[in-house]
């Protein structure tokens, strides 16, 4: 079931909880909200729309105990995980006009620092990128093996740069929002990098 006007997978759920007829208990709303919650970035992301909002109040009557999980959820991150992310934004370089910024974090250097594949976390890296004015696109790259990257996408401006878009034209499996999404290139870290600008560049000239 594929609904690409809807935040989640979770609000779909919810949807169809409540035409089935299920009863929603305090351990299925915390999990709905929690999936709505991730899946708009907080209700930052423009999918945030009125139903979600609606959607997340309910759940919050049903379970409004959240907090302390919302906290953990965002706040969880391992000593690895924090490597890793120092890391990669050691490798932090601008592109084109200065508005594109990738990093990258290659699996020599995963496999050094005695890390895992699991302590990569493209996605709030590249979370993390973003949050700095005048960068309108960034990408997080992990060589999570020897030709195999993961890509995370991000913007600023998602109106204006779709990066669901990028992430479907490059790669296998790529999708997501349009102003988070994620795909994996199947190629060297450097050439996977040059293959990405490239597309950007091609996509969106004004960059």
């Amino acid at each position: 079931m594929v609904e690409p006007l809807y935040s989640s997978t979770c609000q779909i759920i919810y949807e169809l909880f409540n035409l089935w007829g299920v009863k929603i208990d305090l351990d299925i709303a915390l999990y709905l909200f929690i999936g709505i919650f991730g899946d708009t970035g907080g209700f930052k992301y423009q999918n945030t729309t009125p139903e979600v909002l609606k959607a997340a109040y309910e759940l919050a009557k049903i379970n409004p105990n959240y907090h302390k999980f919302i906290f953990e959820y965002e706040n969880s991150m391992t000593p690895n995980e924090f490597e890793a992310m120092r890391l990669a934004f050691n490798s932090v370089e601008t592109h084109l006009s200065d508005r594109i910024i990738f990093s990258t974090l290659s699996y020599d250097k995963i496999k050094k620092k005695g890390l895992n594949k699991s302590d990569a976390i493209e996605g709030m890296i590249a979370d993390k990128l973003i949050t700095v004015i005048g960068w309108d696109l960034a990408a997080s790259l992990v060589e999570l093996e020897p030709g195999i990257v993961r890509v995370s996408l991000r913007t600023r401006n998602q109106d204006k740069y779709d990066v669901s878009v990028i992430a479907k034209s490059i790669g296998k499996g790529g999708g997501g929002h349009k102003g988070a999404s994620g795909t994996t290139i199947y190629a060297p870290l450097e050439t996977a990098k040059k293959s990405l600008l490239k597309l950007i560049s091609e996509l969106y000239p004004d960059l």
